[in-house]
């Protein structure tokens, strides 16, 4: 008993130190954003005409992207823009797996650029156009983006294939090496740039290197396609939190699976052992470290200066983890939004996906949550899951553009670290517009932090979110919150979530 009340003693006494210390906050590095920063990849599944659900068309914009990937990722390496489905020549045998186990070829779909343009025009969002490289030839690509001006619709990026970096059967016979691929890159984009030259262009990139074909793709592709104005980034990761590790054998539609892990091969206990891992802010801090060194990823393809970086495609991979939906998943997700940021190159970033099983921003059903073993929860259909309850508060972050500016936390606190990665207790940016001025302050640690509000925060109307980690998202539902208007100073709250306006 004497042992717990020392311990007890000491854990109250950091918290009333750390609340105590007020934190003096500065503007660091800066540089700008555009209006259109975040988005969501716009895979729609096997739903006909999709944009006619008014249920879909009010989640996306509530959703608040700026952006939507038409017509998605995997699907639009064998896209028929004429059809607005599938092309139904390609065999089985050359289509990537999951496409064929779930039968999508066989559906009978329609998903055209006109049904597209519905959720254009109530968003108002940006399109960015994934084109066919693998079973169409240029021309049809040039048809399709034509019949997308013809509507109306803007034709200002477009995106060179999805992860042809696979070595797949159809992948490896259209483009053997990435010099081949670099080579029809050029000549596609300078097609493309005659008819449109508004259009920014960018070409798929990797860092992983896993065969001879993979070694130095970005610089062998750039060598060739030097017209590209931006390259692609697609990354996924476990949250890291039993310790398995991300096989590297995985395929399309695999990223981030793992193996491994020290925990109980039994799902009810493993998920039992998962949220109770979460009580121990060392492992908490450590999924933090795991979101911000995959983020950072980008950086190991070693983009020339002079280009752009889309990251379309990004979540956390954890089909049956009890962390998947929490509070937790908002702040890992919240953590790759904050290290984009930091990268004055990256230009655009898609949350994967706008609906789905495992990855959906929206529950288009009430089985969200049909993955936990231990209780039984029954996600609201198009409410905000976790991962999209992060990614619209980063969008309303930047929904106006700016000047994006790191905020500096004087006496600001080193909760973990590796060789490469730093976790610190606060973490923020503002972003400053001629009509308004945004802002977000992360509290990542256990305890309240005290913040001294700057002239630069100063009658700014605050909202404040937090819950704990083991709290299950659906929107705003069930989050602690707190809003006013700053004056002098400002407490925040463990695990929160603060966004500023004025």
């Amino acid at each position: 008993m004497k042992k717990i009340g020392i311990q007890f003693l000491i854990i109250s006494f950091l918290a009333i130190t750390a609340c105590a210390q007020e934190i003096q906050l500065s503007k660091g590095m800066s540089h700008n954003i555009k209006s259109n920063y975040v988005g969501l990849n716009g895979n729609v599944g096997t739903n006909n005409m999709p944009w006619d659900n008014n249920n879909l068309l009010n989640g996306f914009v509530k959703s608040g992207a700026r952006t939507i990937r038409y017509p998605a990722g995997t699907i639009a390496n064998t896209w028929d823009w004429d059809r607005g489905w599938i092309d139904p020549t390609v065999p089985d045998s050359l289509l990537i797996n999951w496409v064929v186990a779930e039968g999508w070829k066989n559906f009978k779909i329609s998903y055209p650029l006109e049904n597209f343009k519905k959720a254009i025009d109530a968003s108002k969002a940006e399109p960015v156009y994934v084109l066919n490289m693998l079973s169409k030839d240029l021309e049809h690509s040039l048809r399709g983006l034509r019949r997308a001006k013809a509507l109306g619709l803007p034709v200002r990026y477009v995106e060179m294939g999805n992860e042809l970096y696979f070595n797949l059967k159809l992948e490896m016979s259209r483009f053997p090496t990435p010099e081949d691929y670099g080579k029809t890159c050029y000549e596609w984009i300078k097609a493309i740039k005659e008819e449109f030259p508004e259009v920014k262009c960018a070409v798929v990139s990797w860092e992983a290197v896993r065969s001879e074909r993979h070694k130095n793709w970005t610089e062998r592709v750039l060598k060739y396609a030097t017209n590209a104005d931006a390259v692609i980034f697609h990354v996924y990761t476990p949250f890291g939190l039993d310790g398995a590790q991300e096989r590297t054998n995985n395929q399309a539609g695999q990223e981030g699976l793992t193996t491994g892990g020290n925990l109980s091969n039994n799902l009810k206990l493993r998920q039992q052992q998962e949220l109770a891992l979460l009580h121990v802010d060392s492992n908490f801090y450590k999924m933090m470290l795991k979101a911000l060194e995959v983020a950072n990823r980008h950086k190991e393809m070693r983009v020339p200066l002079d280009k752009k970086i889309w990251a379309t495609e990004f979540n956390v991979r954890a089909d049956n983890s009890a962390i998947r939906g929490t509070w937790a998943n908002t702040l890992f997700i919240s953590t790759f939004y904050l290290a984009f940021l930091k990268n004055p190159q990256i230009e655009i970033t898609h949350l994967h996906n706008i609906i789905g099983p495992i990855f959906g921003a929206l529950y288009n059903n009430d089985r969200g949550f049909s993955h936990l073993q231990n209780e039984k929860i029954v996600s609201k259909p198009w409410s905000l899951s976790a991962g999209g309850l992060a990614m619209k508060t980063f969008a309303q972050l930047t929904q106006t553009g700016g000047e994006a500016t790191e905020i500096i936390f004087k006496n600001n606190t080193l909760l973990a670290s590796t060789h490469h990665q730093s976790l610190e207790a606060l973490q923020g940016w503002i972003i400053s517009h001629p009509s308004s001025s945004r802002a977000i302050i992360i509290n990542f640690s256990s305890q309240k932090r005290k913040i001294t509000i700057p002239d630069f925060l100063y009658k700014h109307h605050y909202n404040m979110q937090s819950a704990a980690l083991q709290h299950y998202v659906m929107d705003t539902e069930g989050l602690k919150m707190i809003t006013g208007i700053t004056n002098k100073e400002l407490i925040l709250e463990p695990y929160s979530i603060t966004t500023f306006l004025k």
